[in-house]
């Protein structure tokens, strides 16, 4: 099937590892030009070299996206670089802090918020003059099931993913009639870095291998899991190539769950 991204100009926030990284060189894949920005710079040229060697332009942006200055910039060497703007996708997200709701601070609170809601905010006050300008404009959010459906712990991440989720919905009411089509995918349990580190930590405080601990935290999620097992990156990327693509032309305001069928809920 023919996406139609050839050549399309595609932003990737936290665009250098887990998800964020799937979803870029899917897009190279697709012949579009990436940009992608992410804090560290190491592996954020890695992931840059890679989209390099599937024939793909690419432009990789060192940027927190918390700060708020950086989404003018991002966006501005972007537009510079490759002469417009077609997609944006606000992948960058996460917590600093990973804990249920006596251990949190106010910190805590506002760090989840400024890192997943205000830098979507940003991002896609900077990005819309630009898509404005395309004839295949799109919004594409990553949110969470922990958005949906609450966790036992994190409630902060919990309730950021949620304000995303609204806010995704909102933009597609409020962009429609300019033609930018704003949607909002809600990825489950997936294996990145992020429960690599986690897995490391675990085998070092149970005193057991990585192999070991890693059985372990894929048992207790796959359990909750119908397809019986964790997601991967491809997972998502594949699912935001779709609605990036002409494919999904006459869709916006979607949410869609990409988690083996983890949450139960009809809606």
């Amino acid at each position: 099937m023919d996406f139609g991204l050839q050549d399309k100009t595609v932003l990737v926030t936290g665009g250098s590892k887990g998800i964020g990284k799937g979803v870029a060189l899917a897009f190279a894949r697709e012949g579009a030009r990436v940009a992608i920005c992410a804090r560290d710079e190491g592996p954020l040229e890695k992931t840059a070299l890679e989209i390099k060697t599937l024939g793909a332009k690419v432009l990789a942006v060192p940027a927190d996206v918390t700060d708020p200055g950086s989404a003018m910039r991002v966006i501005a060497e972007t537009v510079r670089r490759f002469q417009g703007l077609d997609v944006l996708v606000n992948n960058a997200g996460g917590a600093q802090k990973f804990a249920g709701f006596w251990e949190l601070e106010d910190e805590d609170w506002r760090q989840a918020y400024e890192l997943n809601v205000l830098s979507i905010a940003a991002f896609v006050r900077g990005a819309v003059p630009h898509l404005r300008k395309s004839r295949a404009a799109r919004i594409i959010n990553i949110a969470s099931t922990a958005g949906i459906q609450p966790g036992k712990s994190n409630p902060h991440y919990g309730a950021a993913k949620a304000a995303v989720i609204n806010l995704s919905k909102s933009l597609a009411n409020l962009f429609a009639p300019e033609g930018i089509l704003v949607h909002c995918i809600c990825p489950g349990p997936v294996w990145t870095d992020s429960w690599e580190r986690t897995t490391t930590r675990k085998a070092k405080e149970l005193n057991i291998s990585y192999d070991e601990a890693a059985k372990l935290e894929r048992a207790e999620d796959e359990a909750a899991i119908p397809l019986n097992r964790l997601g991967g990156p491809q997972d998502v990327a594949s699912l935001t190539v779709f609605l990036a693509s002409g494919q999904a032309s006459w869709m916006t305001g979607s949410c869609l769950r990409v988690d083996g069928g983890k949450v139960r809920s009809m809606l």
